[in-house]
């Protein structure tokens, strides 16, 4: 049996990736990252331990049954041979989605029973943005992802998603971080994270993943996610999307703010989770509405700041088909944008209204 289990459950937007990329591939004296695949143990640890209402999401994005089954057969194996080869006294597993909508009770009770049985001790960390802060940013990394617009606000279900650990860990295991630089230590979360479970890391091997994207690339990809991305029929198509959205680095340079009329009924709403966030951190937990002249407030404001960008995104196509130095691979690749203008422009335009 392991001396303890370290439980990362995010939230969302607080540093995740960067402590996940670091901590996979540091050699640890006492602490063993679990090495299952990506570092980001999320979509294992919830297909293991999830029941009928994460398969229903599954199903949603695609997965068949057949295809959730062998996977939760060969995942649970690969957490088994973690623990079972584990010669050292600390484990540590890291998933943001753990504390997402897509997980509940059931999930996390049965979690925590399988990692008791496992180790003698667990430790779970949580980092937590305050509410604006959060909208803001899930809102940009949802559209990154291809949400549509009106399904791309936060809810701000803090109780919801927080609340269980509590329950089946007890509340004494579970530290809940607020991610505000002063909160953490030197700033950074995985300086801050390490030192909590007690690590030490070198000074040259911290990392920062998932940086902001600018106001106009959300903007651009608001637009495009209306045109139909699925990411269940087509494969490829979410690769592939990532790659586009990391060759668009540097449109633009606007930081992306919601105005106070676009998310003041998503808070308010969400009030009762905020009281009892309050509640459990012991400190206030509600920040300001940033109010700038070029804040967000309508999908029509996105539309109108993609048209700007018109130009620059045809410089940047040209600019890759002329890097392209095979003669014939550059006729094939115009073609096949051209092929894929004529699919689009068969389609009924969209209008910002109306989209959604």
């Amino acid at each position: 049996m392991l001396d303890r289990i370290v439980l990362h459950i995010g939230m969302n937007k607080t540093g995740s990736t960067s402590i996940q990329k670091v901590l996979s591939t540091l050699d640890m004296p006492d602490h063993h990252y679990a090495q299952m695949g990506p570092p980001n143990h999320s979509i294992r640890l919830y297909t293991v331990f999830g029941g009928p209402a994460q398969y229903e999401k599954l199903l949603e994005r695609g997965f068949t049954q057949a295809q959730i089954n062998r996977r939760k057969r060969k995942w649970r194996a690969d957490l088994e041979r973690e623990i079972a080869q584990c010669s050292k006294p600390c484990l540590i597993l890291s998933g943001e989605g753990l504390s997402s909508a897509f997980c509940d009770f059931e999930m996390v009770r049965d979690l925590g029973a399988y990692l008791k049985s496992k180790s003698r001790t667990q430790q779970v960390i949580g980092y937590v943005r305050k509410p604006y802060s959060l909208m803001n940013s899930v809102f940009q990394q949802r559209i990154k992802n291809g949400r549509l617009f009106d399904n791309a606000f936060e809810k701000c279900e803090y109780r919801d998603r927080l609340e269980p650990f509590d329950q089946v860990f007890g509340r004494d295991a579970v530290t809940l971080v607020p991610f505000e630089s002063d909160n953490l230590k030197d700033g950074d979360a995985v300086s801050d994270f390490a030192e909590r479970i007690g690590v030490s890391l070198p000074e040259d091997i911290i990392a920062h993943e998932n940086e902001s994207l600018s106001t106009e690339l959300v903007a651009a990809l608001t637009v495009l996610n209306s045109q139909g991305i699925d990411f269940g029929v087509y494969p490829q198509e979410r690769v592939e999307h990532t790659k586009l959205v990391r060759s668009l680095t540097g449109l633009g340079g606007g930081k992306l703010t919601l105005s106070e009329s676009l998310v003041t009924p998503f808070i308010e709403e969400a009030s009762p989770q905020i009281d009892w966030l309050e509640e459990r951190m012991g400190q206030p937990m509600r920040d300001s509405v940033r109010k700038v002249p070029d804040a967000v407030a309508s999908k029509a404001d996105l539309w109108e700041l993609a048209a700007a960008q018109a130009d620059a995104l045809e410089k940047r196509m040209l600019d890759a088909l002329r890097d392209q130095k095979d003669p014939a691979r550059r006729v094939a690749e115009m073609l096949d944008m051209m092929r894929v203008m004529q699919m689009g422009r068969s389609k009924p335009a969209v209008d910002p209204k109306d989209e959604g």
